[in-house]
């Protein structure tokens, strides 16, 4: 997974230099519990400004950071300064493959990741961090739509499982409405947002999880408010 793949490579940086955590976060001014998240992949990969701040820290070049979180296409070696090239290549590379998808970097867009949605409170003003995930478009629909449509919701509790689990990011779609038996982000009764799937009937909505130790929340179709479609998911092979 990239986010794992990227935290090795940054808690390799900073074991080769020796810096603890705390350290890093007062050259860089990036929070060492964020850090930390980062290492154990916890976190997405983060934006290109966060990257910016973290490559003098650890004495790589921008670029090398670059390419080590996925944003610029990877070459064999990228070269150090004083130091020796950096082989990137593992023995799982597909780089080789004919029928692996070419990286086109025009069809990558950054996403914003929320940590909860709350009542009242516009989505733009909610983020918990800095934090983007890169997402390519050719892997989902945009037609129709914006950058400004779709965001990434860290799922938090077990309601979902087996289908999202807990921790997973689920790529949402804005939109108002959903089809029967979709999966959608919802604020209902003033509370965060949940992630369940939808049955419209008349005045009500119907809200079921796929983890079926929860119950059914059948509520008025006022005190609720979908929020977006759930589409993708990342998270770990269960």
């Amino acid at each position: 997974m990239q986010e794992i793949n990227f935290g090795k490579y940054l808690k390799g940086l900073r074991d080769e230099r020796g810096l603890t955590l705390r350290q890093v976060q007062i050259q860089s001014g990036v929070s060492d519990s964020y850090l930390s998240q980062l290492e154990t992949g916890q976190r997405g990969i983060p934006s290109p400004e966060f990257i910016k701040k973290l490559a003098p820290v650890y004495d790589v070049t921008y670029k090398e950071m670059l390419v080590a979180a996925g944003y610029l296409q990877p070459t064999d070696f990228i070269q150090r300064p004083g130091k020796a090239n950096r082989h990137f290549k593992d023995e799982s590379s597909t780089s080789n493959i004919k029928e692996a998808i070419h990286y086109d970097g025009n069809s990558i867009i950054m996403l914003p990741v929320y940590g909860k949605i709350s009542a009242g409170k516009p989505i733009n003003s909610i983020l918990e961090t800095d934090e983007h995930m890169p997402m390519d478009t050719r892997f989902f629909n945009m037609q129709g739509y914006s950058k400004e449509d779709f965001f990434f919701l860290r799922i938090n509790g077990h309601s979902m499982e087996p289908t999202i689990a807990d921790n997973d990011l689920v790529l949402i779609r804005k939109q108002p409405t959903v089809e029967n038996n979709e999966i959608a982000a919802i604020l209902c009764n003033n509370e965060d947002a949940i992630v369940r799937r939808v049955m419209i009937a008349e005045d009500k909505i119907i809200l079921s999880s796929d983890n079926k130790e929860y119950l059914v929340m059948v509520l008025d179709s006022s005190e609720c408010q979908i929020i977006g479609k759930v589409l993708k998911k990342i998270g770990d092979v269960k």
